[in-house]
């Protein structure tokens, strides 16, 4: 299979029913995605997660059973549906590695906390779902509840994937990055 920018390009093989894991997160451990992940994984028990949540709080090594580094976060991503963004904190902010790079890239649907900014052309309900993270047990039923549901997400996955490989300017990822780095720089 050919990449674009480091994406997987589509095949007629990539088929939203076919991806075993439904709901993927991967992200360091913080106790707000816990308690949040907690409240999602018990309001909808029948699907399919895969949590990979290291601690920060020892560095992580080679070889640590906690390691998960890009290729297997990004092999992940391709057997999943829904690629999950919860912030850390209360501070939201566009997490351009996940939610691109892991995510759109993918061919993954991202459902994601909101983000307070974006990267144009990306846009929220066309090219991912974003909701406060009240309603996310809402929009991830939403995604998997009816086959009218999975049609829809399976659009926007698809949309995505093409805004992120074919429209997404680098300066506006530059821009979202160096917003990001501002946002960092002010908590130093």
């Amino acid at each position: 299979r050919s990449t674009i920018g480091g994406a997987l390009a589509p095949t007629e093989h990539d088929r939203w029913e076919d991806r075993p894991i439904d709901v993927l997160f991967v992200g360091s451990e913080s106790p707000r995605r816990r308690r949040i992940l907690e409240q999602l994984r018990s309001a909808l028990p029948n699907l399919r997660w895969e949590v990979r949540m290291p601690s920060d709080g020892a560095p992580l090594g080679e070889g640590s059973a906690d390691v998960i580094d890009t290729a297997g976060s990004v092999a992940l991503a391709r057997r999943s549906k829904v690629l999950l963004n919860i912030h850390r904190d209360e501070t939201p902010f566009w997490e351009w590695q996940r939610i691109v790079w892991r995510g759109l890239w993918q061919r993954t649907l991202v459902v994601t906390e909101n983000t307070g900014c974006a990267a144009p052309p990306l846009r929220a309900g066309r090219d991912y779902i974003e909701a406060e993270p009240s309603t996310l047990v809402g929009a991830l039923q939403a995604v998997f509840a009816t086959a009218a549901g999975a049609a829809r997400a399976d659009e926007i996955r698809c949309t995505g994937w093409r805004t992120a490989t074919h429209e997404l300017p680098f300066a506006a990822a530059a821009t979202v990055l160096e917003q990001a780095c501002s946002r960092v720089e002010a908590f130093l």
